[in-house]
């Protein structure tokens, strides 16, 4: 296979609840095998509850942060975060970011999986609730 250039803004977003996802390489689009990278644009929470934390049982996560600030939840700790940010999450550990608001959060995130969404779990059980006390706070 030959490199493969793509422009992120040009690939086709869809919707999911609390944010808007381009899926520029990965199995579902066949231009990955082992791996896979999306860009995440996460809504502002304004005044109501963010999506809930997920996990990925068996792959790791690394997410940067492309503009913007938000806190990240990690299994139960939370981390202020801004453009030029990274982190790793370990598979299997709870995880969510949320965006204050009022401006744009992008994210990068990197799979070492081709198909990040066979191993998506949503924790509807663990709301985060308390996020705003964590931007208060600085994390």
């Amino acid at each position: 296979m030959n490199a493969t250039v793509r422009t992120i803004d040009d690939v086709e977003a869809f919707e999911l609840p609390n944010r808007t996802v381009r899926e520029v390489f990965s199995g579902a689009n066949g231009l990955a095998a082992g791996c896979a990278f999306r860009t995440v644009d996460v809504e502002p929470a304004d005044g109501g509850a963010p999506r809930v934390p997920h996990t990925h049982a068996y792959m790791e996560e690394i997410i940067v942060v492309a503009r913007g600030q938000g806190v990240l939840w990690a299994d139960g700790e939370w981390t202020r975060v801004s453009a030029g940010d990274a982190w790793i999450v370990p598979a299997g550990v709870p995880h969510a970011t949320v965006n204050p608001g009022p401006g744009a959060l992008r994210l990068y995130c990197f799979f070492s999986s081709a198909r990040p969404e066979a191993d998506y779990r949503e924790l509807p059980e663990s709301p985060l609730t308390d996020w705003r006390a964590a931007w208060a706070e600085g994390g």
